[in-house]
């Protein structure tokens, strides 16, 4: 029985630690969208390991293709 519980136990924590591995740490959801100064195209994403919100001044393209509420992902570390 003992084994048993053990060889579950390691199985549970292998399969979280799975889980974390597999989170990519440049994605998040978009929060908001926002033109500044005519020029100045913003996407807000809420980053998916440490919950954090981060502001980047992006191109229109990439700005387009930023849906809110949608996930994103950006080569900049964060």
């Amino acid at each position: 029985m003992k084994r048993i519980m053990i060889v579950l136990l390691t199985l549970t924590a292998f399969a979280s630690c799975k889980k974390d591995a597999l989170k990519n740490c440049k994605c998040g959801v978009v929060t908001d969208d926002k033109i500044e100064n005519s020029n100045n195209f913003t996407l807000s994403i809420k980053n998916d390991c440490s919950g954090n919100n981060k502001k980047f001044y992006v191109t229109v393209g990439t700005w387009m293709d930023g849906v809110v509420g949608e996930p994103f992902c950006m080569d900049q570390i964060w």
